[in-house]
């Protein structure tokens, strides 16, 4: 399983949104799936754009029997 976040732009990466797919996330955050895949690529699509300089988004892979 795949987990979406927006995290904390700082050191300590603290979720702020938390989804079980990219559509999720971009529902609950208001934005486009195309902003959270181009913000994944990397932080120098970021500050090209000058927008969501403040947004970090990490996909995170979770293992089943961690769930439990």
């Amino acid at each position: 399983m795949t987990v979406w976040m927006m995290v904390t732009a700082d050191k300590y990466e603290l979720p702020l949104a938390v989804a079980e797919s990219c559509g999720e996330l971009a529902d609950i955050l208001g934005v486009t799936r195309s902003a959270i895949s181009h913000a994944l690529e990397g932080s120098s699509y970021r500050k090209s754009i000058g927008r969501n300089v403040n947004r970090k988004y990490v996909k995170v892979k979770v293992e089943e029997e961690d769930l439990v």
